[in-house]
């Protein structure tokens, strides 16, 4: 994908929480030039590459072609309405979770001081790894799984299609329903692995981090593949191979897999788009759910084989 194309691209996604996070997540502003500024807002740019025999897109099927349709699910008008009323029902929650989890983050990581990596506080490792590992214990937020699950079995009800809910207000709210997923976090993280790179962190420690930082990025995926998370953990991981946390032979794969879903969210777009026909709308919808759970999978089977190469 050009780097002329992506903000055409991004445009298309207004206000839903992938494109909303490439942008916010993208590559960062060198903090070596400005320590106190905060990240340019930039996007990630993956150059096409044609498949070559040790590249995925010569062995695996595209994201959208290798997943299975699910069954919808029958019920009643009144069955449905009830869900979806309790549905509703998480969004002040949510807003409240997120809350508390900005307070614990700017307890944790006050300000923006930190995304200097060459401050002498990145010299006590100990110091930074135990904070990361306080901040990947709270982005596991169980209110944002049930909220998910729930929004899952009511888009699967064969009601929704007959129902009056708006199809465009269901995604987007769909998009915006994850908690704790602040660029901050992965901005510390990505200064934690330049500054262990900087001062020489010894060997262990920086097993440590990349242990850390895959259990963080590991978070929610299977149990919540929501655009926004599956941003949040490519990235991070594109992060970590850039710097030299993981193997270079990850790249290719990363970089398809990266590539296949923005493509797959382009799609999507255009096919909800408003106005557009109903029923059409919804099985995108559907489809968008199985897609999403197939490149979290995916991506779930990247991290796993490299946190067992770090433990060994």
């Amino acid at each position: 994908m050009k780097s002329k194309n992506v903000f055409k691209l991004a445009a298309l996604f207004g206000g839903v929480a992938f494109f909303i996070l490439l942008i916010r997540f993208g590559l960062r502003e060198d903090s070596e030039t400005s320590s106190k500024a905060r990240p340019e807002a930039q996007t990630i740019v993956l150059p096409k590459k044609e498949p070559t025999p040790k590249d995925p897109k010569s062995n695996v099927t595209s994201i959208r072609n290798s997943v299975t349709k699910r069954k919808q699910i029958d019920s009643s008008a009144e069955e449905f309405l009830e869900k979806y009323k309790r549905f509703r029902a998480f969004t002040p929650l949510l807003t409240k979770e997120d809350k508390k989890c900005a307070e614990q983050l700017e307890q944790i990581i006050p300000g923006e001081d930190f995304i200097d990596s060459a401050d002498d506080m990145y010299k006590d490792y100990g110091s930074i790894i135990e904070k990361i590992q306080v901040i990947s214990s709270f982005l596991y937020r169980p209110i944002a799984i049930k909220a998910y699950q729930a929004a899952e079995e009511i888009a699967f009800m064969r009601e929704f299609e007959n129902s009056d809910v708006d199809v465009m207000e269901f995604y987007s709210t769909l998009a915006n329903i994850n908690t704790c997923r602040d660029p901050k976090v992965l901005n510390y993280m990505i200064t934690a692995m330049e500054a262990a790179n900087k001062f020489n962190w010894p060997a262990e420690a920086r097993k440590k981090l990349i242990s850390n930082v895959l259990t963080a990025i590991y978070h929610d995926l299977n149990s919540m593949p929501t655009a926004l998370n599956l941003s949040f953990s490519m990235h991070a991981l594109n992060s970590m191979l850039e710097l030299g946390f993981v193997s270079d032979t990850y790249r290719s794969e990363v970089e398809y897999l990266v590539s296949e879903v923005m493509e797959h969210q382009v799609t999507v777009m255009e096919r909800l788009e408003p106005g557009g026909d109903r029923r059409k709308s919804i099985q995108e919808l559907l489809f968008d759910f199985e897609v999403r759970k197939g490149a979290a999978g995916r991506l779930n089977d990247i991290l796993s084989k490299i946190q067992l190469e770090n433990e060994n």
